[in-house]
């Protein structure tokens, strides 16, 4: 469970009404004005020594700061439109040459299969070994794949297309289209549409049940806010449970696995109500860069950022936060102290103080890209403590969780003025709390009346809310998982 820091100024009180009012009260203004200060609460517990940006960074840089998509659907679900990379190559699907054939040697056509009907006639091919061939003709759609009849632009007769370049899996890239001097025709085109990423929202739901007493029991959380300083009071109980909820939400934002089949299809049900359970795709599932490392090197880092934002035409120069656990940030600092140990002296940067009094300790959190990118490594308490971590099998050299030691590296950029990371929720039911009476006292501050639900000497507090997390470019993230043979 969440735990607290004393930064954020908590104390024990005993309740009076003349020093604490209802309306300073966390729950009940949850329960008047959920949808407004939900997202405060979440940035009320980070508001201290950056509390919720480290516990619950994806809820706290998107729900706390009050940016949140908000939809109307009827089965929760919802699509976004995302234009990719425009595509320049087609790939060799199969071949008919042997290593002892010259394609295209003596000026002549040959022919060659590739996957898709990309490429189109007139348009200038260039091989992997970057020769470059015209589209002589309109292809034909054969047995596993598109034939084309290509000729070299080579001048000499002695040139030819090497085998490995016409092998299945060979990749050529397409430039302009070259045609005749005099009497043209036009040529094809080939169009760039976006594609569509569906995704659902999650309705979450958590319980605090009070029984005997426990009302009584009270504690106060100052806020310092622009100067100024805001008292709520809660039970301790309760504020533990609501540290408790929002965690297990973080890790759901996280780690959820989206439910509908290809076919739409939900496979999971509700036994209490018949309805279907939906389930959103996660941060992790949402990202489809994946790679994985024993012992992490600059090397590694350097690549990995290299092949995911090279051609990234609008990702030049990014702030990249890579999230992990302990492990993580000891790999990360162990990795950079490795590559720079030859370039500068870390003695004295390692050791600071005076006489008797020296500290040792100097740490690497940050990697600076040849390319510019700067990488941000950061620690995820979750990746040490929650739920994965906890079921997750042990490093063999320090015995702390693998997952301590994954790396998901996401892209916290604004692209034309939008967050690439977007919290979402229904509209009209961003977060709901509502009470069910018992012959339990109630949590000061609810309207408790001589109505009762039910007679068991028990009362409780339900919290419901629907959410969800999507990424706008994907493609422009990583998860790197640790893992030995």
């Amino acid at each position: 469970m969440a735990t607290h820091q004393q930064s954020l100024e908590l104390y024990a009180a005993s309740f009076n009404d003349k020093e604490f009012s209802s309306s300073n009260h966390i729950s009940k203004a949850l329960l008047t004005q959920s949808e407004w200060l939900a997202p405060m609460v979440t940035h009320a517990f980070g508001s201290s020594a950056l509390y919720g940006s480290r516990n619950f960074p994806l809820s706290f840089v998107t729900e706390g700061m009050g940016s949140t998509k908000k939809i109307s659907s009827t089965d929760l679900s919802y699509k976004i439109a995302v234009m990719g990379r425009p595509k320049k190559t087609s790939m060799i699907a199969q071949t008919s040459y042997t290593a002892a054939d010259r394609p295209g040697r003596g000026h002549t056509k040959f022919k060659v299969i590739f996957a898709d009907r990309w490429f189109h006639k007139s348009l200038s091919l260039y091989s992997p070994s970057r020769i470059e061939c015209r589209v002589q003709n309109d292809p034909i759609a054969v047995a596993g794949g598109w034939e084309y009849d290509l000729m070299l632009m080579s001048p000499s007769a002695e040139a030819y297309i090497p085998f490995t370049d016409v092998t299945a899996g060979a990749i050529w890239g397409r430039g302009v289209a070259k045609v005749g001097k005099e009497r043209s025709r036009g040529v094809e085109s080939r169009s760039h549409t976006p594609f569509a990423i569906q995704n659902q929202l999650s309705v979450v739901r958590d319980t605090y049940k009070l029984a005997g007493n426990v009302k009584n029991k009270v504690m106060v959380l100052e806020i310092k806010v622009d100067g100024k300083t805001f008292k709520f009071w809660t039970q301790w109980e309760m504020y533990y449970r609501q540290l408790e909820f929002k965690e297990k939400c973080e890790s759901d934002l996280w780690y959820s696995e989206y439910n509908k089949d290809e076919n739409g299809v939900i496979h999971v049900d509700d036994e209490d109500s018949g309805e279907v359970v939906t389930s959103g795709a996660g941060m992790l599932a949402q990202i489809p860069n994946t790679d994985s490392y024993s012992i992490l090197t600059t090397n590694k880092i350097e690549n990995l950022v290299t092949d995911i934002f090279f051609n990234a035409s609008d990702a030049d120069i990014v702030n990249v936060d890579v999230y992990t656990g302990t492990g993580g940030m000891r790999e990360a600092d162990r990795a950079m102290k490795l590559s720079s140990a030859g370039f500068i002296a870390l003695g004295d940067k390692m050791i600071s103080g005076e006489g008797r009094n020296l500290q040792y300790g100097a740490y690497f959190n940050t990697y600076r890209h040849p390319d510019g990118h700067t990488v941000n490594f950061k620690k995820l308490p979750l990746m040490d403590k929650g739920v994965m971590a906890d079921i997750s099998t042990r490093h063999p050299i320090d015995n702390l969780p693998l997952e301590s030691y994954n790396m998901y590296c996401v892209d916290m950029s604004t692209y034309d003025g939008q967050r690439n990371v977007q919290y979402v929720s229904e509209s009209g039911r961003e977060e709901i709390n509502k009470v069910v009476p018992g012959m339990s006292p109630l949590p000061d501050g609810y309207n408790d009346t001589l109505y009762a639900s039910t007679d068991i000497d028990a009362a409780s507090v339900e919290w419901m809310k629907t959410q969800g997390i999507q990424l706008m470019k994907p493609t422009n993230c990583f998860k790197l998982f640790c893992q030995f043979n």
